[in-house]
Formats: structure tokens, C-alpha cells, sequence
């Protein structure tokens, strides 16, 4: 009891400066954009490609869920595609309605383990989904960042950016390659044991030749259902971002805005769309704009999972201890 008790006040401090530092974001962005041409942008919307905005990102979500089912069935998990999905939308639901202390990856573990009571294995997956998601739009990151640098960008957070993709694109390699070091063991043995055990999981869906298919499904995500997706709001207020620039920028932005540092990445993705997008000419009521429909179309699509939800909260409640202490400190 005592332990659970440490790490919900844990939760509750991180969650207090999250919160903090969105307000102060949103604070600066209140002052910065003029909101009115916000207003006439969004009033003259192109209904068309909202509409194949939404087609489109529920296409990434399908193969997000399908990547997680081909990850989970490494792990035993046998559902229809239909039920990752449905879970899917429910830890979407509840990143954009309810940023809790707990958030939609344990509500996605949960649902997948709900019948087996395997949590530690259900969380496990999500790790890797998780793992294998950063590592596809990092590699991205890394190769169209390095061609829109190529084209002459100016933009010193872009280029300081790319430069701490690559390296941090090599860590990863060095991760998936350091099991067959001879002192990996010694390195799980000094970590965390909730940390070394989930390195193990990842060593282990990499020598079953699961987590480059599970990348490859990760990097058709990102362009499918971040890339053109989010160009597709772009036509929809009537710009048409370069599209080497636009690639160069749209997946650093998905990096800045997956850092931990504010709540649902609130004011943090904003204030990133109006740092890049400037570089190619693209007005900060326009780039706020854009973010501002992405939510609220999204926030849209996830609501179809609030019966879901409703239904899985009660049984969600009673077993959040054991979750709780499955699950690895959450990141983001």
C-alpha cells in the first residue's frame, strides 16, 4: 500500500508540472497569434479534405492497431483486428479527454489483458508499440530531415534537431545490437528491474524477427497517418506547404511534441508548428490553426469509444492497483 501510495503522489507532482507548463505555453500563445485571423481561417475550411482528413487518419489508426496485434500475438494475445482497434480508439478517448495520471496505454494494457490477467505481458506489447513507433518516425526524422537540410533550411532548431535524431537513431541501434555484447547481462543487472525486463522483451521480439515488421508498419503510420494526414489540413485551410520542407518538418514536430513535458503535448505542439512551419513561410495563425482542427477532428473520431470506455471503467477502477504495478513508469 505504502508503494502505491509513493508512486500516485509521483504521478501527481509530474502531472502538477505538466499542467504548469502547458498553462504557461498556452499563456504565450494567447499573447503571440492573432486569433482573429485564426477565426477567418478556420471559418473558410475546405469541407472535402476534412473530410478526407478523417478517412485518413482513421486509416493510420487501423494500421496502428494492426501493427499492435502483430506485436501482441507474439506475446499470445489472439483478438480479431476489430478489438485492437476498438482499444485503440479508447486509449485515444482518453489521452484527448481525460490526461490522467495513468492515460490510454494502461486502459490499451488492460484491455488486452483484462481475460488472461496477464498484464505484465499485455504492457509489454504496448512498450514495444511504443518503442517501435519512435524508432519508424525517428528514421524518418533522420532521412528527410537530412534532405530538407540539404535544400538550405535556416532553421538552427531544425538542423540542432536533426542532429540529436541521428544520435539518438544510433542509440537505438545500439540497444537492438547490444544483446550480443558480453556484458549486456551485466547491464540489465545494474538497471531497474521494471526497465531491464523491458529491454529483455524488446531483445526478444528482435531476435524473433517481429520488430523490424513491426517498424516497417510504424514508418507507413507516420506517413500515412501523420504526414498526409496532417497535409491534408494544410490544403484544407488553402496552404500548400512545400513538400520536401513540409516532410523535413512535419516528423521533427512529432518528436518534440512525443517529449513528456506538458499535458496531452498542450501548447508544446503549437508552440512547435509555429517554430518550424514559419521557416517556410507558413503564418503562425495558419500553423495554429491547422493544430487546432487536427484536435478537435480528432477529439471527434475518439468519442466513438466514450459506450467503450464507460463500460471498462468500473472494471478498470477496481483492478488499477494491480495495473499500476505492472506497468512501467508512464513517459508521456
Amino acid at each position: 500500500m505504502k508503494k502505491f501510495s509513493r508512486v500516485l503522489r509521483s504521478k501527481k507532482i509530474r502531472f502538477g508540472i505538466k499542467a504548469a507548463i502547458s498553462v504557461i505555453l498556452l499563456i504565450w500563445l494567447i499573447f503571440f497569434v492573432e486569433w482573429r485571423e485564426v477565426a477567418r481561417t478556420i471559418v473558410a475550411i475546405n469541407p472535402w479534405y476534412v473530410a478526407s482528413y478523417l478517412a485518413v487518419y482513421v486509416c493510420g489508426l487501423l494500421i496502428s492497431a494492426y501493427k499492435w496485434r502483430l506485436l501482441a500475438a507474439f506475446k499470445g494475445f489472439s483478438y480479431t483486428l476489430t478489438s485492437f482497434f476498438r482499444w485503440y480508439l479508447i486509449g485515444t478517448f482518453v489521452n484527448n479527454f481525460m490526461p490522467s495520471f495513468i492515460g490510454g496505454d494502461a486502459y490499451r494494457a488492460y484491455a488486452l489483458g483484462r481475460e488472461s490477467k496477464n498484464y505484465i505481458a499485455a504492457s509489454a506489447t504496448i512498450v514495444a508499440d511504443r518503442v517501435t513507433g519512435f524508432a519508424g518516425v525517428m528514421a524518418l526524422t533522420v532521412l528527410f530531415g537530412a534532405l530538407a537540410i540539404g535544400s538550405a533550411t535556416t532553421n538552427t532548431a531544425q538542423i540542432a534537431l536533426y542532429i540529436a535524431g541521428v544520435l539518438t537513431l544510433l542509440c537505438i541501434m545500439a540497444i537492438l545490437l547490444l544483446r550480443r555484447a558480453p556484458f549486456a547481462d551485466f547491464l540489465t543487472g545494474i538497471l531497474p528491474a521494471w526497465l531491464a525486463h523491458y529491454l529483455r522483451d524488446i531483445w526478444h521480439y528482435r531476435t524473433q524477427h517481429i520488430f523490424w515488421p513491426a517498424i516497417a508498419f510504424s514508418i507507413l503510420f507516420s506517413l500515412i497517418g501523420l504526414a498526409a494526414a496532417n497535409y491534408l489540413l494544410f490544403l484544407a485551410v488553402g496552404i500548400a506547404p512545400p513538400l520536401l520542407p513540409y516532410l523535413g518538418i512535419i516528423f521533427f514536430i512529432s518528436i518534440v511534441s512525443s517529449l513528456p513535458v506538458s499535458i496531452g503535448n498542450i501548447g508544446v505542439k503549437e508552440w512547435a508548428y509555429i517554430l518550424f512551419f514559419v521557416d517556410v513561410g507558413i503564418s503562425s495563425s495558419v500553423a495554429i490553426s491547422v493544430v487546432f482542427i487536427g484536435r478537435i477532428l480528432q477529439m471527434i473520431v475518439s468519442i466513438f469509444a466514450v459506450p467503450l470506455y464507460l463500460h471498462m471503467r468500473e472494471d478498470f477502477a477496481r483492478d488499477r492497483r494491480e495495473m499500476t504495478n505492472a506497468l512501467p513508469p508512464r513517459q508521456s
